[in-house]
């Protein structure tokens, strides 16, 4: 028997996103349900390791640290804020290939992450926005992210970065009103603008 899955998702492409991740665990979760194979959570985490790094992860969704491939996941403390803007350079697309190879030829540098863990546990919003770092972003130095990241910061986003290898950026918002007026100011130079906010769980079925 054939069976058609038709995805339509407002996800850009090669924008570090995990569009097309997102994508392969709806499928998982779709056809779980759909040929009643009732596999439980780590079951389906088990296949989704074979899709891809990031697949676990958004079956899981919520807030995660994500080590070795990124296919492992350990809970962390929910990251609670108004609003997330993100925007696409339009000119922009990463292979994300040819963005890992940039990032294996940086120079060693002081990780973040412990950081990072750090700040969501004591929910203190400077915290968590000043250990926003990203080696893809050092490696690649894409004039058009760091366009992007000023035009956030000058409305007021707490802080800002690009999202996994690039080459969408996202600017943190704990003013909804200020999120819309920094997407107003975007739009007039870039067509994908989301206003987003963060969710605790991952792809579910209605």
């Amino acid at each position: 028997m054939g069976v058609i899955i038709d995805n339509s998702t407002k996800i850009p492409t090669q924008a570090g996103l995990a569009g097309g991740s997102s994508d392969g665990a709806a499928e998982i979760l779709g056809l779980n349900k759909m040929f009643d194979t009732l596999f439980k959570p780590a079951e389906l985490h088990s296949i989704a390791e074979k899709v891809g790094a990031d697949v676990p992860f958004c079956l899981a969704g919520g807030t995660k640290l994500c080590t070795g491939i990124g296919t492992t996941l350990k809970r962390m403390p929910s990251f609670n804020c108004d609003s997330i803007v993100v925007c696409k350079p339009d000119t922009v697309s990463v292979s994300t290939a040819e963005a890992y190879k940039k990032v294996d030829a940086l120079n060693p540098h002081p990780s973040y992450t412990d950081e990072m863990v750090k700040a969501l546990f004591s929910r203190d919003m400077f915290h968590i926005t000043s250990t926003i770092f990203n080696d893809f972003e050092l490696a690649l130095k894409i004039p058009e992210v760091n366009e992007v990241k000023s035009i956030m910061l000058k409305s007021k986003a707490r802080g800002c970065g690009m999202s996994g290898s690039g080459s969408a950026v996202f600017g943190i918002f704990t003013s909804k009103r200020r999120a819309l007026k920094c997407c107003d100011k975007l739009r007039e130079s870039y067509k994908e603008v989301f206003l987003c906010k963060p969710v605790k769980a991952g792809c579910k079925i209605d």
